[in-house]
């Protein structure tokens, strides 16, 4: 059994903190096949965590063992998976349609001109390509450490209004927001939504 985990912890020193089957069966020169076969004896071990989903994306945690560090490789898993993820202020969908699963997961954004999947800890929304390429270029969105970008709370509580089906009315926004700058960032973009209409 110390040769078989000798081996393991060998083969995954090869491979970065996060990759894709696809990845894997080119960096350790295999194929497909046999490298779902490994990753499903070193996900039963704890050695590997699948993003989820059909994702084929693999968390690494030979490479990344402190717990401390799981959520910016969650992160990376994350924006390997489906690139155009943008994460939004979960807090923010208190009292709103979704908030009984948001509250309990992370709220990602991603486009809809691309692939995506549905996850263990995020709910998943699709939105229009224009839209998140607007968040991503007009600053809306802060990146962190780990690369994924992160909307602003005005940017991400004018996201639930417009495409999350009940609109949000200034004064609520007003009450959870509770910052001058963000109430004005979230009435620009639903005025500038609407004019597009």
């Amino acid at each position: 059994m110390a040769r078989s985990s000798d081996l393991a912890h060998g083969r995954l020193l090869q491979l970065p903190d996060v990759f894709s089957v696809a990845d894997m069966a080119r960096l350790l020169d295999m194929e497909r096949f046999d490298a779902t076969r490994y990753l499903r004896a070193w996900r039963l071990r704890g050695l590997v965590v699948p993003l989820g989903g059909r994702s084929a994306v693999y968390m690494n945690r030979v490479r990344v063992a402190d717990p401390v560090d799981y959520a910016a490789q969650w992160e990376r898993a994350l924006l390997k998976a489906m690139p155009s993820a943008l994460v939004s202020c979960v807090e923010l969908a208190a009292g709103h349609a979704r908030e009984a699963r948001a509250m309990l997961r992370r709220l990602v954004l991603v486009s809809d001109a691309h692939e995506y999947f549905e996850i263990d800890d995020a709910v998943v929304l699709k939105r229009p390509a224009a839209w998140i390429d607007r968040l991503r270029r007009s600053g809306l969105a802060c990146v962190d450490r780990s690369g994924l970008p992160r909307l602003r709370p005005g940017a991400a509580l004018a996201d639930l209004s417009l495409h999350d089906g009940d609109a949000i009315a200034a004064e609520d926004a007003d009450r959870r927001l509770q910052n001058a700058d963000e109430l004005q960032l979230f009435l620009q973009l639903i005025s500038a939504e609407a004019t597009r209409a």
